[in-house]
């Protein structure tokens, strides 16, 4: 179940503005909204709750992106790179901002190849 709608985020990253031009390819899946873009996958949780897992608020979102990337970099670090805030911005949203305008985290890794998943 959905706790808080993310719309806006999904649009942004869905936006080729927010990868410096590059086509976007997105992938939706039960606990996460991927983005494709360039040489870089972004990944965001769903604000969702389930029995299994509770991404219902930001604080449980950033919690589990910083846990996938120290989790996973220790056997992939050339593609786990780094856990970084989305920010609410004057004009939008945008990849930097203050501690108090953050809006989202985001998972950020390196794009492989299709064939290698």
């Amino acid at each position: 179940m959905e706790t808080v709608s993310q719309r806006d985020i999904v649009a942004f990253l869905s936006s080729p503005e927010a990868h410096d031009g590059a086509r976007v390819h997105r992938i939706d899946t039960h606990l996460s909204h991927v983005f494709i873009a360039g040489d870089r996958v972004y990944k965001i949780k769903r604000a969702v709750k389930y029995d299994f897992a509770d991404f219902s608020s930001l604080a449980l979102r950033r919690e589990a992106c910083e846990g996938e990337v120290r989790v996973n970099r220790r056997t992939a670090p050339e593609m786990y790179l780094r856990a970084e805030p989305l920010y609410h911005a004057k004009d939008g949203l945008d990849w930097s901002g203050d501690e108090a305008s953050i809006v989202e985290w985001a998972v950020i890794m390196a794009r492989f190849a299709s064939e290698d998943q």
